[in-house]
């Protein structure tokens, strides 16, 4: 029973992450090195460990042209 639920876990956990990485547009996907066409393959070769992580979502686009715009503060 716990095999069966600790499998049924870790399925959940590859499902969420495909769908995160599929939500992110090609830009993002191409920045992080990965294609479109490798998510499913990329989730299934992580372990445990790592799709404990979670995802981020990508910043808006708006966010990401005002970039220029923001000063850093040490």
């Amino acid at each position: 029973m716990r095999r069966w639920l600790r499998d049924a876990n870790q399925s959940w956990k590859r499902r969420k992450m495909i769908a995160a990485f599929e939500a992110m547009d090609d830009f993002v996907l191409n920045d992080i090195g990965i294609h479109r066409s490798e998510i499913k393959r990329f989730v299934e070769s992580l372990d445990s460990r790592e799709l404990g992580m979670s995802p981020v979502a990508p910043a808006s686009k708006a966010a990401c042209d005002n970039l220029g715009n923001v000063r850093l503060v040490a």
